[in-house]
């Protein structure tokens, strides 16, 4: 159909085939300037209704306009813990959804409804929309129940239901204020690689996780290396590469170790690490947890 209408302009005015183009894309122009200016006719565009309709429309995603569209359907919600198919549900549009899902996956938390408003794209009437539909539940940082630094670790565990940091999944990490989907893939990821954890301290090396999110975690979950045991490195038995998966040796560091071991003959124990030069002090206390023979 483009080619026919080409030939046609072509034919009738005489044109190239580049002024040709150029002249069809024109007419598409004119056409779709007129369709927009036609669209609402006697609306104005400072009238804030308008506005909030018109925002719904442009970011519903590839939805045509005259696809017939269900109405907003607004129940109680808190925004720290609701889905994206319910943010759409109550007529929010899909990019701010998304921007607010991002914004609490980067470890942000909104305390107030006005929080809100700090989404990019959101607008006042929106906002008055939702308003009275905002219900902030009790949280997980926040659980209503007794944490004083007085309580034992008993009467802690007693009222809080504490979680094996080692056998949690992405799941549940992500019921914990401020943890969606990527945070708590990233949780689990770098468990797996690390072979579990051994110590609460090294949450700080998982990327991008916040301090907020690591100090909400120290409240739910405990480390208990006796009931879990680590996936440890059987530097007697394993190639560089099977060494080098682990983040804290550098494949460097991996063929050192195996060079060592096909010169001097297997491992005995941990002060054998110590001789590979490569191998530096702070390396080894990272190591020595994740080391078998």
């Amino acid at each position: 159909m483009y080619r026919i209408i080409i030939v046609w302009i072509r034919n009738c005015f005489g044109f190239s085939r580049t002024e040709s183009n150029a002249y069809l894309v024109l007419i598409g122009l004119l056409i779709g300037v007129h369709f927009c200016l036609g669209r609402f006719p006697g609306q104005s565009v400072n009238n804030p209704e308008t506005r909030y309709f018109d925002s719904l429309i442009i970011n519903l995603s590839g939805i045509p306009d005259t696809a017939v569209t269900k109405a907003p359907v607004f129940t109680r919600f808190d925004p720290n813990l609701i889905h994206y198919d319910s943010l759409l549900a109550m007529g929010m549009p899909r990019f701010i959804a998304s921007n607010l899902i991002r914004y609490r996956e980067a470890g942000g938390i909104f305390k107030s409804p006005e929080d809100l408003m700090k989404l990019y794209g959101m607008t006042d009437t929106l906002w008055s929309a939702l308003r009275p539909w905002i219900n902030f539940e009790p949280s997980e940082e926040h659980p209503g129940v007794t944490t004083d630094s007085q309580n034992t670790g008993s009467d802690v565990s007693q009222s809080i239901d504490l979680k094996d940091l080692n056998k949690v999944d992405s799941l549940w990490l992500m019921k914990i204020n401020g943890i969606g989907k990527v945070l708590s893939r990233r949780i689990v990821k770098y468990r797996n690689l690390l072979g579990g954890f051994h110590s609460m301290q090294q949450l700080a090396e998982v990327y991008h996780l916040p301090e907020e999110i690591i100090e909400a975690l120290k409240k739910r979950v405990f480390i208990d290396t006796t009931q879990t045991p680590l996936n440890k490195i059987k530097v007697n038995q394993m190639d560089y590469l099977q060494i080098a998966s682990h983040p804290y040796f550098s494949f460097v560091q991996a063929k050192a170790i195996v060079s060592y071991r096909d010169q001097h003959g297997l491992f005995k124990n941990l002060e054998d690490l110590k001789k590979i030069h490569l191998i530096d002090d702070s390396t080894y206390l990272r190591v020595c947890p994740y080391v078998d023979f």
